[in-house]
């Protein structure tokens, strides 16, 4: 059941974000005047560069926007999450010091503490050994730990959430995007271990929570986390229209028809999606290997293009088959990673032979129109 639940939140926020992202789009501008917006056009209308970026930059925002506000309402449902005093050990001074998994810290130099930020305060308060008396079953011991650099190699173990007020929900709930931005900085930098949630990891956190209230929480994390990616799909689609208008001039001349450029712009930019698909899996093995640190940066400038990718997929099917089938085959392409591969593959081939059948040469990632046959 919670499977099911998990995977119709995923969706769901997929498909509000998109909307958002696009519905913004559309409406600035409708109100900046310039010109219909479209993804992947083929032929975009001649407009000041400041114009067209401002669409992208509010489209961008109006995406976090949604899942700052989602995120607002959970914490204001359910309360947020406070790390107990519960720890985990990792390599470093507790470790040495005897500490193990599941201790729980009552104390630090005989002032206790509540949670886990007080234990982050207590060990970084001065210099010197510290002595931590802590509950291990059902003993109660005191250990004596020298920090190094203000730390001691410890995590919490278990969250515990309270309720929080309005002010203080608003004010986390406007914060939590650049905390979560600043830990992936430190994971790509290979200061800082951060877990990389996908999907499934995702889905098997919806099965761990109970109550309504936990369910609105974890959607909103799904939304803060995946609502940075509308700015990388438009910076995607910005990239790909600068190199499609260098390489196919002949769409640009005024004289083309508007569908022969559309379906080339969109057979060049799938292409370039599905390498970059076939490079986003590449790093997500890496990210298990050795090269897990180096792997991480692959991951973040592939994954946009990859959702660019399903997004293209949609609109090109939606073009050949209608609405319904471009939705399903979206959706398809959401729930199993691999099914975009043969589904992406499939469009590429058809727009190909659509291509050619218009009688355009399509060579490479390039389509150009066939040479007029030689008078003489």
């Amino acid at each position: 059941m919670y499977m099911l639940a998990g995977l119709v939140g995923y969706l769901t926020i997929l498909l509000v974000l998109g909307s958002v992202a696009h519905a913004s789009a559309t409406l600035t501008a409708r109100w900046l005047g310039a010109a219909p917006f479209r993804w992947f056009d083929g032929r975009p209308p001649a407009v000041a560069s400041w114009r067209r970026w401002a669409v992208r930059v509010v489209s961008s925002i109006k995406a976090v926007a949604v899942a700052v506000a989602l995120l607002f309402f959970a914490l204001l449902a359910r309360g947020d999450d406070v790390a107990t005093t519960r720890i985990n050990v990792m390599p470093g001074p507790a470790e040495a010091a005897g500490l193990r998994d599941g201790d729980r810290i009552l104390s630090i130099d005989s002032q206790p503490v509540a949670s886990f930020d007080e234990i982050r305060t207590a060990v970084g308060r001065g210099d010197g050994e510290k002595h931590l008396s802590i509950q291990r079953g059902q003993q109660n011991l005191v250990i004596a730990v020298t920090p190094a650099n203000g730390r001691i190699g410890v995590t919490a173990a278990t969250y515990e959430e309270r309720p929080i007020g309005v002010g203080a929900a608003l004010e986390r709930a406007l914060t939590m995007p650049a905390q979560i931005a600043g830990q992936y900085l430190k994971r790509i930098s290979g200061n800082e271990q951060v877990e990389l949630a996908g999907p499934v990891a995702i889905v098997r956190e919806v099965g761990k929570q109970r109550g309504s209230g936990s369910y609105l929480y974890l959607l909103a994390m799904i939304a803060i986390v995946m609502s940075p990616l509308a700015a990388g799909v438009h910076v995607f689609d910005e990239l790909t229209l600068a190199l499609f208008r260098g390489t196919h001039p002949w769409s640009q001349d005024g004289t083309t028809d508007p569908v022969l450029a559309r379906l080339a712009r969109h057979h060049q930019t799938l292409w370039l999606a599905l390498i970059c698909m076939v490079l986003l899996g590449v790093f997500r093995v890496l990210q298990e290997t050795s090269f897990g640190d180096g792997a991480i940066l692959g991951i973040f400038l592939m994954a946009p293009a990859a959702l660019a990718g399903v997004l293209e997929v949609g609109i090109v099917i939606s073009l050949r088959s209608g609405r319904p089938a471009g939705f399903a085959a979206m959706v398809a392409s959401c729930l199993i990673p691999c099914a975009v591969l043969g589904i992406a593959g499939w469009v590429v081939f058809w727009l190909r032979t659509e291509l050619s059948r218009r009688k355009l040469s399509v060579r490479g990632l390039i389509a150009e129109p066939a040479p007029l046959p030689d008078p003489t």
